[in-house]
C-alpha cells in the first residue's frame, strides 16, 4: 500500500509538472502573439499617417500645390504603400511561424531564374534611388528542391535591406556560389557597416539597428533565419564600418533533402 501510494505521488506530480510546462508554453505563446501586434500597430501607424496627410493635401487642393509637390506627395504615398504591404506580409508571415502552420512546399526550382527575377523586380526602386544593382552567376547550378515563394521572400529581404541602408550612387552585388553541396547566395551593398554589436542583434525579433531614418519592422531578418534554418541552410553576415555589410545565406541542394 505505502508503494502504491509513492507510485501515485509520484505520478501526480510528474502530470503537474507536465501541466505547468505547457501552461507556461501557452502563455509564453499568447505573449508573443500580443508583443507582435502591438509592435505591429505601432510600425504600421507611421506609414498610414504619412498617406493620409498626403492625401488629404492632394484631396484639398485648390491649385495652389505646384506640380513638383504634387509629384512629391504622390511618390510618398506610393513608398509608404509599399512599406505597409511589405509590413503586413511579414505579419502573416511571422504568425504562421508562431502558430506552427508554418509548411515548406519544396518542389525542384531554378535559383539561378529566382535571383535574376527578384533582381529584376527591384531594378526601377534601385534606378529611382541612383544605385547599382547587378548580380555574377558565373558557374551552371544544379536544380534542387526548396520552397520558391519563401525563398523569394528571404532573398526579397535582403535586396530590401541592401537599398535601405546603400546610399546614393552606391552599389549592391549578388553572386551565387556552389560549394561542398551547398548554394550560397550573397548580397553586398555599399553601405555605412555594421559594428560587432549591431551584427549580434540582427536576426533577433523586433531589433532595428541601423540609421534611425531608416524604416525597419525589425522582422525581416528574423523571417529570413527562419526560412533558411527551414530548408536546414544557414545565413551568414560579415560587416565593417564604412566599408559595407555582406548578408549570405546557404541551402542544401540535394534533391534528396526533406
Amino acid at each position: 500500500m505505502v508503494q502504491l501510494l509513492t507510485i501515485t505521488t509520484l505520478i501526480f506530480g510528474f502530470l503537474a509538472i507536465i501541466f505547468s510546462f505547457l501552461l507556461d508554453k501557452e502563455k509564453h505563446k499568447q505573449q508573443e502573439k500580443q508583443d507582435l501586434n502591438l509592435f505591429m500597430i505601432h510600425e504600421l501607424r507611421s506609414p498610414l499617417s504619412s498617406i493620409k496627410a498626403a492625401a488629404s493635401l492632394l484631396i484639398s487642393d485648390t491649385g495652389q500645390i505646384d506640380p513638383q509637390k504634387k509629384t512629391d506627395l504622390l511618390k510618398l504615398i506610393n513608398s509608404q504603400s509599399l512599406q505597409l504591404l511589405e509590413y503586413v506580409s511579414l505579419l502573416l508571415d511571422t504568425s504562421r511561424l508562431q502558430s506552427g502552420i508554418f509548411n515548406l512546399q519544396k518542389k525542384p526550382n531554378d535559383i539561378k531564374s529566382l535571383v535574376e527575377e527578384r533582381i529584376n523586380l527591384l531594378q526601377p526602386l534601385a534606378h529611382e534611388r541612383h544605385i547599382e544593382m547587378h548580380s555574377d552567376i558565373k558557374e551552371p547550378l544544379p536544380s534542387f528542391r526548396f520552397d520558391k515563394d519563401y525563398i523569394s521572400h528571404a532573398l526579397d529581404n535582403l535586396l530590401y535591406n541592401a537599398l535601405k541602408f546603400t546610399p546614393e550612387k552606391g552599389m549592391i552585388d549578388v553572386t551565387v556560389q556552389l560549394d561542398n553541396h551547398f548554394v550560397t547566395i550573397n548580397v553586398t551593398d555599399s553601405g555605412e557597416g555594421l559594428d560587432q554589436e549591431q551584427i549580434s542583434l540582427l536576426f533577433k525579433k523586433f531589433s532595428q539597428v541601423g540609421p534611425k531614418t531608416a524604416n525597419s519592422s525589425g522582422l525581416g531578418l528574423y523571417f529570413v533565419k527562419s526560412i533558411i534554418e527551414a530548408h536546414k541552410g544557414n545565413v551568414n553576415v560579415s560587416s565593417e564600418i564604412g566599408k559595407g555589410t555582406t548578408f549570405s545565406f546557404s541551402l542544401p541542394f540535394s534533391n534528396t533533402n526533406g
